[in-house]
């Protein structure tokens, strides 16, 4: 998760950062200081060869290598932590443009670690780019410091249209908290709990998951603060809370109109819908947002690592005959493999990954109990990304025979074999994920085929789906 997308048009004067400002770097595979501690976590050195520091201003001017080891002193948090996405935003205390960065921190780092607005931390971690969106990525409990605690910085104030995707300052303002002033809301609903302003500005959910205000076109707001975000070729604004949003005429959650795919999906789910098989789902014989009713499948997996996620197939299996099932409110969710369900959701495809969405969990029956298919025996290149097979095994259990890693770490718990084909953490915790290395072998690997950043990926359901 190369930076690709930089356009500058212009030289950027960004402030000279010195003493306790700077931050300093190593490669993580060059530096004769770098060492793994006997539990094999990442310890490098960080302090640079030359002894110079960098900024975030560096870093996000693309002038530290990607996948360096980084230690960043004196930065401050400016938003609350995403607990459900385990990420925080931090930014030089100066300010400006190129100054603000994405953290990604894995879940042993947060247990503990109580990060607020305005608190000043030191940090060690890799920077990485996902998907073209700049993070660091701190992996070990103890690499993120709280130095003191304050008042969080005052927000950039900026032009929607200069920050919105395509705009002049849209990478300069990448991860930084800005805020933008009397716009008018020109799309409600731009689907998945987004909305936008000034017919350019996508307002992001990130912080609200869906439970954020609602906002008919046309509405005015005098003030939106938030930081930054990159996702989905996209630049979005991420307002922290509710009190972001300033001003201007609101439509709340409590309002019937320009309600949001999740409102929808709730209202669905409790009136019902047609009766549909999985095959008909996957074969476009339904069209997207529409309320369903699939009875008797199968569900072939426990629930992925967040909890709110699980498979089912058609028990005559096949192709087409997997789906991911996604339960907004998973609240009590309990399935495991072999329940035979009834699901009363609404079929929608989340970034061209068909799933079937439950408001909660009354949206599931289960009927009995039963086997869990046989898995598909397939070849790995046939379901790799853009393989022939890739789209009619979506959803499906599948086993590949007789492969080879041929790529360790594609980041993010990713890691790719015979074929192209990448094996993905879906449905394990960081500790549990084996570790592997180039040329390393398995006999078999089950799991279910998921589709996410534009890959298709295999997801093992626990460590006895791979055998080596």
């Amino acid at each position: 998760m190369t930076k690709t997308k930089h356009w500058i048009d212009a030289l950027i004067v960004v402030p000279v950062i010195t003493g306790a400002l700077a931050c300093s770097i190593t490669s993580g595979t060059t530096d004769s200081d770098s060492a793994t501690d006997s539990n094999g976590t990442d310890s490098e050195s960080s302090t640079g060869a030359d002894g110079d520091g960098v900024t975030i201003y560096e870093i996000q001017q693309g002038m530290v290598p990607v996948d360096s080891i980084v230690q960043v002193n004196n930065v401050v948090v400016t938003t609350p932590v995403q607990a459900d996405e385990s990420a925080v935003f931090v930014q030089e205390m100066a300010g400006g443009e190129f100054s603000g960065i994405y953290l990604y921190m894995y879940d042993e780092v947060i247990m503990g670690l109580d990060l607020a607005p305005g608190d000043v931390i030191n940090l060690k971690g890799e920077y990485t780019e996902f998907y073209d969106f700049s993070e660091i990525t701190v992996k070990n409990p103890g690499d993120i410091e709280i130095v003191s605690s304050g008042a969080p910085p005052a927000p950039a104030v900026v032009s929607a249209a200069d920050v919105a995707t395509g705009g002049a300052k849209a990478e300069a303002y990448e991860s930084v908290l800005v805020a933008v002033d009397n716009v008018t809301v020109s799309n409600g609903d731009a689907g998945f709990g987004q909305f936008e302003v000034d017919s350019t500005l996508l307002v992001t959910d990130f912080f609200f998951k869906m439970n954020g205000p609602k906002f008919q076109n046309g509405a005015s707001i005098d003030r939106i603060t938030g930081a930054m975000m990159y996702g989905f070729n996209e630049f979005k604004l991420a307002p922290r809370s509710v009190d972001d949003i300033e001003g201007g005429s609101v439509s709340t959650t409590d309002t019937a109109t320009a309600t949001d795919t999740a409102t929808d999906t709730a209202t669905d789910t409790d009136t019902g819908g047609d009766t549909v098989t999985i095959y008909d789902l996957q074969q476009d014989k339904v069209s997207w947002n529409t309320p369903v009713e699939v009875v008797d499948v199968v569900v072939t997996t426990g629930l992925t690592y967040k909890g709110d996620v699980f498979f089912v197939e058609e028990m005559a299996g096949g192709e087409y005959s997997g789906i991911a099932v996604y339960v907004k409110d998973p609240t009590g969710l309990s399935v495991v493999p072999g329940d035979i369900v009834t699901l009363t959701g609404v079929y929608d495809e989340f970034y061209d990954n068909s799933q079937i969405e439950l408001a909660d969990t009354s949206g599931i029956e289960i009927t009995g109990s039963g086997t869990v298919p046989l898995p598909e025996l397939v070849n790995s290149g046939d379901i790799a990304t853009g393989g022939p097979k890739a789209e009619a095994y979506e959803g499906v259990l599948v086993e590949i025979e007789d492969v080879e890693v041929t790529n360790p770490d594609l980041m993010n718990g990713e890691f790719e074999v015979t074929g192209g084909l990448r094996l993905d953490d879906l449905f394990f915790t960081n500790m549990d994920w084996p570790t592997v290395a180039m040329g390393d072998t398995f006999s078999s690997v089950i799991g279910v085929i998921d589709y996410s950043f534009d890959n298709h990926k295999l997801a093992p359901r626990s460590a006895n789906d791979l055998t080596n």
